[in-house]
């Protein structure tokens, strides 16, 4: 009778280096998150500079541009927030509309201030500039993903396929037109 025995030593281990590393994927996951908040700011940022500043220049008011407190401009720190819990990222953009002339000070607030911006509703006539809806679309398509995947490093991460969603429908407000890109050349529906 022939016969032959496999002997394998080492499997005894294979399950605590496969906790180990999961413990080591777990470490890093709030690392990548940190840095998904951080670009979430500084393209936040970006798309006020280059969608609300770069397209329109008031005429009849100052900027906000260089203060601080309750006349920061939009795009500054004290308005943006990330919060990290629980393998969870959550980001806050609250804007104020506050001006040190009152007849420019906005009372729209929040997401009415984003709004206004996005359809134009402004003292002083402004195109509309729907730079929320931009920088959400633009998170969704590839930054925050993109942003992730680099964090996750060394960890190799599937960036593309049907298991891998991110939708920011429900990040978007309401604009005048369908901009969700540079490439939509500001072009109104009418």
């Amino acid at each position: 009778m022939g016969f032959f025995r496999v002997d394998i030593k080492g499997l005894d281990t294979l399950e605590k280096d496969y906790n180990e590393e999961e413990t080591n994927i777990k470490k890093q996951i709030p690392k990548a998150l940190g840095i998904v908040g951080n670009e979430m700011v500084n393209n936040l940022q970006e798309h006020v500079t280059k969608d609300v500043y770069d397209k329109y220049e008031p005429y009849v008011y100052e900027r906000r541009i260089g203060r601080t407190g309750q006349y920061a401009p939009i795009e500054s720190q004290e308005y943006i927030d990330y919060n990290l819990s629980d393998n969870t990222l959550t980001f806050s953009y609250e804007p104020q509309g506050a001006h040190w002339v009152e007849r420019w000070s906005n009372k729209h607030n929040g997401d009415n201030l984003i709004v206004s911006i996005q359809t134009g509703d402004l003292a002083g006539n402004p195109p509309p500039r729907p730079y929320w809806n931009r920088f959400v679309s633009e998170m969704e398509h590839v930054g925050i993903l993109s942003s992730f995947a680099t964090g996750m490093k060394p960890y190799t991460l599937q960036t593309e396929g049907k298991d891998v969603v991110f939708a920011g429908n429900e990040s978007m407000l309401e604009a005048q037109g369908n901009f969700t890109s540079d490439d939509d050349d500001w072009e109104l529906p009418f």
